[in-house]
């Protein structure tokens, strides 16, 4: 049978989320490659923002977001990939609400937050959109506006708490480097996520599979307990 795992992460707006989804993709299927496994394994990226509502008058906050269908999408995706006999799947979801709901939470076999500063998250923002896209002046008051009156109070009364849901909280603020996440942290994360699929993790009634406890960051893997000391040394 095959499995299904799902790989939640979170963060504030700028903090990388994309990029570090982007990172675990290639680097499973890079380990994958490496290790010359039997079954095939596919990786997919999601992106949370796919499932804002179209008819929403809400601008800012998780009402916007339609958690439901998502929820019934992936439960349809788990029926589906479980007839495939020779691979499985694992589903990276990014977004700032990926950690609010918490049956989508129930669902996910990891839990992870992109911790980063303000100051940091705000200055993404305005090199990608104002900076790179070369905008007008206009582009940057709104987005400072936009920042100070929305995104700021929206990050703080409603994603910040999500933190202290999640397995393990990656600290994002380094700009210097072209990889948002040390490359060794993000091979200790796929080498915890690669046994799962050789492992018998506890399988729900909708074919995905997950912890019986989620609360702590345990990869069920002797390798990453080994190297945990250096993990959080790299953080």
């Amino acid at each position: 049978m095959s499995k299904f795992i799902i790989v939640l992460v979170a963060g504030g707006k700028c903090s990388g989320k994309r990029e570090i989804s982007n990172q675990i993709k290639a680097e499973l299927i890079n380990t994958k490659n490496l290790d010359n496994r039997q079954r095939q394994l596919k990786v997919e990226i999601l992106n949370f923002d796919e499932y804002i509502k179209d008819d929403s008058v809400v601008l800012y906050g998780p009402e916007r977001y339609d958690f439901q269908k998502l929820i019934n999408d992936l439960k349809t995706y788990a029926q589906s990939n479980s007839d495939s006999e020779n691979q499985d799947l694992v589903l990276v979801i990014h977004g700032q609400y990926t950690l609010y709901n918490a049956e989508l939470r129930q669902l996910s076999t990891l839990k992870f937050f992109i911790d980063c500063d303000p100051d940091t998250r705000l200055n993404r923002w305005l090199l990608r959109d104002v900076v790179l896209a070369k905008a007008d002046d206009d582009k940057f008051r709104s987005i400072i506006d936009t920042y100070l009156n929305h995104s700021r109070i929206e990050f703080n009364e409603f994603i910040l708490k999500t933190r202290n849901i999640a397995d393990l909280i990656l600290q994002n603020d380094d700009n210097k480097s072209d990889k948002l996440i040390h490359p060794n942290i993000i091979t200790l994360i796929c080498d915890g996520i690669l046994p799962m699929l050789s492992q018998k993790l506890y399988i729900n009634k909708d074919m995905i599979y997950h912890r019986n406890n989620s609360s702590v960051f345990n990869f069920q893997s002797e390798q990453l307990n080994d190297e945990r000391d250096r993990f959080y040394d790299l953080s």
